[in-house]
């Protein structure tokens, strides 16, 4: 299991620093950047890096459950607590790509968002 912990985290890294690279070299990658299904890509492997390092099991020899998740109902509750919040999630960051009719670093042509889910934050997804 830690194999995968680390596998995911490293493509999360790596992808934040290429992605952080890229933007910085805005100018010269203009045309890495406003490439939709590049950006769609970048953008869904970060995701499900993300949801998938949120939705492995802990390791019990390195943490210990608390002692009020020995009840199942309980345990069972947070599971379910935590599938809403990751759906939840999801869906505003589905929300957030259908409004914004761009994903990763492309420029909008309708300038800074500031209705729907960019109402509540800037940066939604």
């Amino acid at each position: 299991m830690w194999l995968i912990r680390i596998f995911l985290l490293t493509i999360l890294c790596g992808g934040v620093a290429a992605f952080s690279f890229v933007l910085a070299r805005r100018k010269e990658s203009e045309r890495l950047i406003e490439n939709r299904p590049i950006n769609l890509l970048g953008v869904i492997a970060y995701n499900l890096a993300c949801y998938l390092l949120a939705g492995l099991p802990s390791d019990e020899a390195a943490f210990a459950a608390p002692d009020f998740l020995a009840n199942p109902g309980t345990r069972t509750g947070f599971v379910i607590a935590g599938m809403m919040l990751i759906i939840l999630g999801a869906a505003v960051f589905i929300l957030s790509v259908r409004q914004r009719k761009t994903v990763g670093g492309e420029n909008v042509k309708e300038g800074l968002l500031t209705s729907g889910v960019y109402r509540i934050a800037r940066h939604p997804i």
